[in-house]
């Protein structure tokens, strides 16, 4: 029987605290790249995207009412503005700016939200020669609300077409759904799909400030989350897969009410399912964990995320490359001068405040976004403040590696707005999934970073695209490169893979800490000879939960900890493939009685 000493098991968890690392760092260089526009009013927004797609990312601020908004083009050494030359005029109040393929012509058109009913949202076509054409009233965007702070795109019914949804920051409009046809037109499916978001208590409609598609659920279907204003309530619009929607809000423990202003979206856990993180006034933001059940727990407090300022826009993102999802928070007003927040993933679900690595500016910050500007494969950010000019905070890097990719839909929106994305590696599995408008009104770069720490090659990357269900596999993908997936490039024998691991993995046991009971998922890629067994901290075994041989899938078994102490504890499988394949991990839990 194979056990653990003592002295194994503790220097297991000790080594990699005692090991150096090197701090990452980060200088605004928005002057000397040339972006120096002041923005004079609250509220401004900021977009990170490759628009003319030379692959280089370029940026876009929202504006005042009576200027254009602000497009800057990335020429490697500075940022230079083409706002003019993109014949882009419009001088109305522009609060997002949302680049995306819509017509699937491979290059990337603009929407633009506008607030107050003095103009009207629009919608410019890319001519394919750099000149963007408004056709808004013609695409059957006539009904547009004038009162727009956020939209967002997603494929909602999978058809492989992008499909647009507006807020309405208005008590006696509504927000809208709009269907893509594919002809270049939409229709407003809102009443249909049942997305209108009203209050079931005052009759009146919700007051939104942010909103964003994405799974909650892992069906496959791209679900609606709304973040609104004025105790107005937050609402979770789940798909039911058939053009409709259903309000599960109440049930899913998402209903949060507050000055509501900008969502998260991401798997901080690695439990396989997205969290999501909200920002909120001085009273303090939310971190709801999903539990995997279809419903939500909110944990900021107990994380220390509740950063207690004005808070506006937020993103989670892998700012080190150490393949866990660390948080970055925009505040206006509150403690410390209403100075933004980086907390970083300690890998374990927990989070630490980062202070002095360059980031402790003390503007009024709102609008903010995440892209790689210089191409070294670290994520910079883009931070759009008030009366003065924007931040753009340069990653130093450091020495962990990194991935990343650009997706090409074909059957998929070609943009691979809503894809899944596995990365296996050392037996541990994490989640990204793409989005085309979150944060605070803002857009994150359509290139995806995914983070491998010290790892010279990936084991696989599974892209599940939204809109086919295409899965395309990377195997064994090396380090510190960029990689553009076209849909189907790498797989035909998808039937197989969808049903079949393409790795060994053991999950982390959920719930965590748990009293009396947990479930350890855990997946093989071969038919296998198999233990699983429990240890407690000295490395005596307390319980065999599984001996024997299983076959390749997904498997669970609950541990029932009835008859041991409070603790912490520490679970091992060893797996031999009948291919000759051997795998072994461990992983912690603990248990509170």
């Amino acid at each position: 029987m194979k056990c653990f000493s003592t002295l194994s098991l503790l220097l297991f968890f000790i080594i990699p605290f005692l090991m150096p690392a090197q701090q990452i760092t980060f200088s605004d260089v928005a002057g000397s790249m040339g972006i120096n526009h002041p923005i004079t009013f609250i509220r401004g927004s900021v977009s990170f995207c490759d628009f003319n797609g030379d692959g280089k990312d370029d940026l876009s601020f929202s504006s005042i009412e009576g200027l254009p908004m602000i497009i800057y083009r990335n020429d490697d050494t500075e940022f230079i503005d083409v706002t003019y030359n993109l014949r882009l005029v419009d001088s109305s109040r522009t609060m997002n700016l949302l680049w995306s393929d819509y017509d699937n012509d491979g290059d990337k058109d603009l929407f633009t939200a506008v607030d107050f009913a003095s103009s009207y949202s629009r919608l410019y076509r890319n001519d394919g020669w750099g000149v963007l054409e408004d056709v808004t009233l013609q695409a059957g965007l006539t009904d547009v609300p004038g009162s727009c702070n956020a939209a967002c795109w997603g494929d909602f019914n999978n058809d492989g077409l992008i499909d647009l949804y507006v807020t309405n920051y208005s008590e006696y409009d509504h927000n809208y759904l709009y269907m893509n046809n594919g002809d270049g037109t939409f229709t407003d499916v809102t009443e249909d799909a049942g997305v209108a978001d009203t209050s079931g208590t005052t009759g009146y409609y919700k007051l939104p400030l942010a909103v964003v598609f994405f799974d909650y659920n892992n069906d496959g279907w791209q679900d609606i989350y709304i973040a609104n204003d004025h105790f107005s309530g937050n609402t979770l619009f789940e798909n039911n897969g058939d053009g409709t929607f259903k309000d599960v809000s109440e049930q899913t423990n998402s209903a949060l009410r507050g000055f509501m202003m900008g969502i998260a979206v991401g798997d901080y856990d690695n439990n396989g399912f997205l969290d999501l993180y909200l920002s909120n006034d001085p009273y303090g933001n939310y971190l709801l964990k999903n539990n995997g059940d279809g419903t939500f727990t909110e944990v900021a407090a107990d994380l220390g995320l509740s950063v207690n300022k004005a808070c506006w826009g937020t993103n989670f993102f892998d700012y080190d490359n150490d393949m866990d999802l660390d948080l970055y928070v925009c505040a206006s007003v509150g403690p410390s001068n209403g100075i933004n927040e980086l907390f970083e993933n300690n890998g374990d679900g927990t989070f630490r405040r980062m202070i002095g690595i360059g980031l402790d500016d003390d503007y009024k910050s709102f609008g903010m976004s995440i892209g790689d500007f210089n191409n070294d494969g670290f994520y910079d950010i883009a931070v759009n403040n008030q009366q003065v000019s924007p931040n753009l905070f340069m990653n130093s890097g450091n020495k962990n590696n990194w991935v990343k990719l650009n997706l090409v839909g074909v059957e998929s929106n070609r943009d691979g707005i809503g894809s899944w994305i596995e990365v296996y590696n050392n037996g541990n599995m994490f989640i990204r999934e793409t989005h085309c408008g979150i944060s605070y009104m803002s857009q994150n770069s359509s290139s995806l970073i995914i983070g491998a720490g010290e790892e010279t090659t990936i084991d696989s990357i599974i892209i599940k695209w939204a809109g086919s269900g295409n899965i395309d596999i990377l195997r064994n993908v090396d380090v510190n490169q960029t990689i553009t997936i076209v849909e189907g490039s790498t797989i035909t024998a998808v039937e197989y893979e969808e049903f079949l691991p393409a790795e060994f993995v053991l999950e982390q046991n959920y719930p965590n800490p748990f009293n009396p009971s947990t479930k350890i998922k855990f997946s093989l890629a071969a038919d296998s000879k198999v233990t699983l067994k429990v240890f407690g901290i000295l490395g005596q075994e307390v319980a065999n939960l599984i001996s024997g041989n299983l076959t390749a899938g997904s498997h669970e078994i609950i541990f029932i900890a009835s008859n041991i102490n409070s603790g912490v504890y520490f679970y091992r499988i060893d797996a031999t493939g009948v291919d000759g394949s051997n795998f072994s991990s461990i992983k912690k839990m603990i248990l509170m009685k």
